[in-house]
């Protein structure tokens, strides 16, 4: 499948996308943040994880709603990471 260097040329790719267009796509949708409270967000991180399947050949993703659940699993990850970073912190 791929080594070391493939996924962090995946999650590269990713994190540059997410932090230009995903951050512009966020800014521009909004209000459908706001009327969702935030759950809309999951449809701009899979939209980000299709561009990314796009663009690069080492990611392969199938359909929208596997894209969906990856979005998913991603923020729960990030979610759970970001809470012990910050526990660590006040420690």
């Amino acid at each position: 499948m791929g080594g070391f260097t493939t996924y962090l040329w995946v999650a590269l790719l990713f994190g540059l996308l997410n932090a230009t267009l995903g951050s512009l796509l966020k800014l521009l949708t909004l209000p459908a943040v706001i009327l969702t409270l935030g759950l809309f967000l999951v449809v701009v991180n899979a939209a980000m994880l299709m561009l990314v399947s796009r663009w690069s050949e080492k990611l392969e993703v199938n359909n929208f709603w596997s894209a969906i659940f990856t979005a998913i699993i991603i923020s729960v990850i990030t979610r759970v990471v970001s809470s012990f970073g910050k526990k660590a912190m006040t420690n």
